[in-house]
């Protein structure tokens, strides 16, 4: 059956569910439903460069709302991955990121990588550490955004994939020239 790329966004947003540890906590998984890719998706998500983080709550977080930010974006009337690879796209991302004090320094000493994506913000230019109103909240917020716009690219990739691999064949006719006229 052939499915629309708002419709795997959704299934792939859908997939993230909050469970409860018998410790009362609670954290963010895929369910026990979810396709392989969806798995493939978040795993790549938890690597930074080579370094693969073992499943992380901080991580989960940030792709469920990933996720549900790429949903929403297609779900948008006449929206497209490439749509959601626009300024819109990332003004959505930069909203994700918290503004609270403690919710960045939970973020920073949670996430195993949150060095890194400091790191990478400070080497994108986003913000200057050697600059006389340097605020360590503003470093953490640019390392989170980068984080979660490399988890956004991810997951893009993942959804055009699916979308890529479907059988576009019916009752033994290509119909892919109807696909490419409805992409334009």
């Amino acid at each position: 059956m052939f499915k629309t790329l708002h419709e795997i966004a959704k299934e792939f947003a859908e997939a993230f569910t909050t469970e409860t540890r018998t410790d009362g906590s609670k954290y963010v998984t895929l369910n026990d439903d979810k396709a392989e890719w969806m798995q493939e998706a978040v795993q790549e998500a938890h690597t930074l460069g080579e370094h693969l983080a073992l499943p992380d709550d901080s991580i989960y977080e940030i792709c469920r709302e990933v996720a549900d930010a790429i949903e929403e974006e297609l779900g948008a009337a006449d929206k497209d991955l490439e749509d959601c690879r626009d300024l819109e796209m990332r003004e959505r991302i930069d909203g994700l990121v918290p503004v609270y004090t403690s919710d960045l320094k939970h973020w920073a000493f949670k996430n195993p990588h949150a060095d890194e994506w400091m790191q990478e913000a400070v080497d994108q230019g986003l913000i200057d550490t050697t600059a006389k109103e340097f605020d360590l909240d503003n470093l953490r917020m640019a390392g989170y955004y980068m984080q979660a716009d490399s988890i956004c690219g991810t997951f893009l990739q993942a959804i055009q994939d699916q979308y890529d691999d479907q059988d576009f064949t019916i009752e033994g006719e290509d119909h892919d020239q109807f696909i490419d006229e409805d992409m334009d």
